[in-house]
């Protein structure tokens, strides 16, 4: 009679082994100890536990359901919504963020009274109760949640909730007044987007913006003027109306001529030499801004009359006058930095096999490599379309790449094809640590859109003469002087290639408000702003990017940072300050958009790209560096970027005390803004 009333009793079945249960159901004597621990579980403990689930609930979740409905209520529920592996399939905690209109329940959702968090918690199957208290505090945006949680655990325990030899059932403690934002600081911030255009210096951009320090100007008069070897003066700035320019050469030798020791006065000098000025293709030569037989560009400015979005978002927003690049050379290297806070070579997979190359400049195809394809008809630009050569072509070129060592061969796919086929982006050797790969183990969504197109610089291929080279495809599933995450030997390793995606994929997230937590924006040639492309063109482009995130469920938990990768041989008078012996290069312009972003406010911290992943690794990472010491892949750089002293914080440029700021929404094709004079 004493089993058949245990084995009904429900508050006991959690306690009974299969063993004991097996016993008791044939009537067999059972253990005084075994029978003893399953009537210790008494109701009133169970009571407690449902009412300590429910301050929870009351704590966290005070106007937003969190859990889904039992699964007699809702079917069979995705358990993907309940994992922050997926950052965008978590519900926010903000009260004042509505990710869906509020005539759409979320899936899995009842229209009437939410369950409460007890029923829900005994309706996840399989999961441990500790494992249902990760799923609220893995996030680590839960803080105040915490200090409930723990409170009120402390007063279940020491309050004696032992069983029936302790006291009896602990009221739970009064929950506080719910706060009115639950994430605080840096944790408003769900979504950075990082939007990268091309070619440009900040006093190219913004060198008589009022209050920057722009450039060098007295009585309305610049000061500055720049050595014209070839015309035996010297040139001073001007404002330049046109949207097409041709700016200079801006290779690593290029930064450091233009620099000159701090002078800075080798841009006119830079742009002499170089037969095609800033125009690597040899389509853009057509272009007259790229002819070497007009005057230079590179010391023309442009304001509000020609960027008036530009100069818009500067008002507007956040404007950074000491944003320089992080490395003293040109756009791969910068892009390397941008994802990494490095920039490498490598002979192996192994991250101890890399070396600093802030140049990227690698040495032509062996002569007795390039000497076999010759016979064989073929040329090292066909390495980027290996896929389309004929059975006999690729055997050819099989025996070719077999003379070649082991280092060589690397050198000749990874970084000659990096710009094409399937076979250059197998054998890349970026084998360094990039931050996707700290993401990826916190389970922080990301995602490196790419816009279709070409890329407008060469690569270093030897087929390269000073006529330019020939138009190189950029996609999503090519590594590329702007795209170089696939190249990357973690992201390979991590199955993450496929967050690499093309640029419709993020108008898609944006729009639906499924944007990841982080997420690096590139564009193709005719929309970069690198010259010779159409500055309106560059500027409609971005424009419709941020207006994109502006109109979507998104804005109001999104900073943007909209950047340029490097000078682009464009005039700038700030010497860059040293941080180690790949930079920093020349300033860049800089904005900061977002709904906590001071207004009209003016930056004057020292910056680079390392402020980017500075900021994601706070927001996001709980401060986790690039550190080869602690992020398991030790691989030799030179130094933790994000960590240097001379490195400022961009969580300055936020108020984040201020509510939500609303869209600033701005015209594709607007009209020329008005004209500004020197020294602002």
């Amino acid at each position: 009679m004493a089993n058949a009333a245990l084995l009904a009793d429900p508050a006991s079945d959690s306690k009974i082994s299969a063993a004991v249960r097996t016993r008791l159901e044939a009537g067999a004597a059972v253990p005084a100890q075994s029978l003893r621990a399953a009537r210790e579980f008494r109701p009133a403990w169970r009571a407690q536990l449902a009412a300590l689930l429910d301050t929870v609930q009351a704590l966290v979740l005070p106007t937003v359901a969190f859990f889904p409905p039992p699964l007699a209520e809702a079917g069979e529920h995705n358990f993907t919504q309940l994992s922050t592996r997926n950052h965008r399939r978590l519900p926010s905690l903000n009260p004042h963020r509505s990710r869906r209109p509020q005539n759409r329940p979320m899936p899995h959702r009842v229209a009437s009274r939410p369950p409460s968090l007890s029923t829900a918690v005994r309706h996840l199957p399989s999961l441990s109760v500790m494992r249902r208290w990760r799923v609220l505090v893995r996030s680590g945006r839960l803080a105040a949640a915490r200090r409930g949680v723990i409170a009120a655990v402390g007063a279940l325990v020491l309050g004696g909730c032992t069983g029936p030899g302790g006291p009896g059932p602990v009221r739970s403690p009064r929950p506080p007044r719910p706060s009115r934002h639950v994430l605080a600081g840096i944790h408003k911030v769900q979504h950075v987007v990082i939007i990268m255009q091309e070619n440009r210096s900040f006093d190219s951009f913004f060198g008589t913006y009022p209050g920057a320090d722009g450039i060098p100007a007295r009585n309305g008069h610049f000061t500055a003027c720049v050595p014209d070897p070839r015309r035996r003066r010297c040139d001073r700035p001007y404002h330049d109306p046109s949207l097409v320019n041709g700016g200079a050469e801006h290779r690593r030798q290029n930064a450091i001529e233009d620099v000159d020791g701090g002078k800075m006065d080798g841009f006119v000098r830079s742009a002499d030499l170089n037969y095609t000025r800033g125009c690597a293709l040899a389509a853009h030569h057509r272009s007259a801004a790229c002819s070497p037989s007009g005057p230079p560009d590179v010391m023309g400015y442009h304001d509000a009359r020609e960027i008036p979005n530009y100069w818009a978002y500067a008002r507007g927003f956040v404007l950074q006058d000491h944003m320089f690049e992080p490395v003293a050379s040109w756009s791969l290297p910068a892009h390397l930095y941008l994802v990494s806070g490095w920039s490498a070579t490598c002979t192996s997979a192994r991250p101890a096999s890399c070396r600093s190359d802030p140049g990227q400049n690698h040495p032509k195809s062996p002569a007795s490599f390039e000497a076999c394809l010759r016979r064989h008809h073929l040329t090292v630009v066909q390495l980027r379309r290996v896929a389309r050569l004929a059975k006999r072509q690729r055997e050819a070129l099989g025996r070719c790449l077999a003379r070649l060592t082991p280092r060589q061969r690397a050198l000749v796919l990874g970084r000659s094809a990096a710009g094409g086929s399937g076979e250059g982006e197998r054998l890349s050797l970026y084998s360094w640590t990039d931050l996707t790969y700290l993401l990826h183990k916190q389970d922080v969504s990301w995602a490196y859109y790419v816009q279709k197109g070409v890329q407008p610089d060469c690569d270093d291929n030897p087929d390269e003469t000073a006529d330019g080279c020939a138009p190189v495809a950029q996609g999503a599933s090519t590594p590329s002087i702007w795209n170089p995450l696939p190249g990357f030997t973690d992201v390979k390793a991590d199955r993450q290639q496929h967050d690499v995606k093309g640029l419709a994929a993020f108008y898609r997230a944006a729009r639906a408000g499924t944007l990841p937590a982080v997420s690096w924006i590139t564009p193709s040639q005719a929309n970069s702003d690198h010259p010779p492309a159409n500055l309106a063109t560059g500027q409609a482009y971005v424009t419709n990017l941020i207006n994109t995130i502006m109109r979507g469920p998104d804005w109001k938990s999104t900073a943007i940072f909209l950047t340029w990768d490097d000078w682009g041989g464009f005039y700038d008078h700030v010497p860059p300050p040293r941080a180690d012996a790949g930079g920093y290069g020349l300033r860049v312009p800089s904005l900061v958009i977002s709904p906590y972003a001071r207004r009209g406010y003016i930056d004057h911290q020292v910056l680079s790209f390392d402020a980017f992943n500075k900021f994601i690794e706070d927001d996001f990472l709980n401060g986790a560096r690039l550190n080869p010491r602690t992020d398991g892949r030790r691989d030799p750089r030179p130094d933790v970027r994000e960590s240097l002293p001379i490195l400022g914080n961009l969580a300055m440029d936020f108020n984040f005390a201020q509510p939500p700021r609303q869209p600033v929404m701005l015209p594709l094709h607007p009209r020329p803004g008005p004209a500004s004079a020197p020294g602002g």
